[in-house]
């Protein structure tokens, strides 16, 4: 079945409630936001890991709608991760902005533990893991998506940010977003 985002219910989504299931790169649509990402992100990683002053929002605009950027915090295990920023078309299609917010305040039990899981495999392993989850909105319907997680050094003062790249599976309700 299509969809598109007339399709969806008139309240948003619900983030983070599905865990998150790992797959590969190409079980992605090639032209999945995650997987054009992934291409920019080799780019920049040719002399190891990436570092997020590296990045240029011009040569990715296109895509800047589907990035959450999320830094590790100050706990030792890298347990805690604040959304630096959340693209307008994941806060059109989730509960709102979490700019500001730490991951764990939004997404509970195995859908946190997946999504951090998947992070530290990232950042220790240096290269972008991608996954599949459910996002089920408020009315119930639920949303394939389809998600990469690129790690990046944050800066000279060290620690790590992780780009997610999250869209839905089907071409359509992401061409609707």
């Amino acid at each position: 079945m299509k969809r598109t985002r007339a399709d969806l219910p008139a309240r948003r989504a619900v983030l983070g409630d599905s865990p998150l299931r790992p797959c590969a790169k190409a079980d992605l649509d090639r032209d999945h936001p995650a997987v054009l990402f992934d291409q920019y992100w080799r780019s920049l990683a040719e002399d190891g890991l990436p570092s997020r002053g590296d990045l240029d929002p011009a040569v990715i605009a296109r895509l800047l709608k589907w990035i959450m950027i999320l830094e590790q915090g100050g706990d030792p295990e890298g347990r805690t991760f604040t959304v630096r920023l959340h693209g307008t078309a994941e806060v059109a299609f989730t509960r709102g902005d979490m700019t500001g917010r730490e991951l764990s305040e939004f997404v509970a039990d195995d859908a946190y533990r997946t999504r951090l899981e998947m992070m530290k495999e990232a950042i220790l392993s240096g290269r972008p893991k991608f996954g599949t989850t459910v996002v089920r909105g408020e009315g119930f319907v639920d949303v394939p998506v389809c998600l990469g997680m690129f790690p990046f050094r944050a800066g000279p003062q060290g620690g790590y940010q992780v780009i997610v790249v999250a869209a839905p599976a089907e071409r359509e309700l992401r061409r609707s977003l």
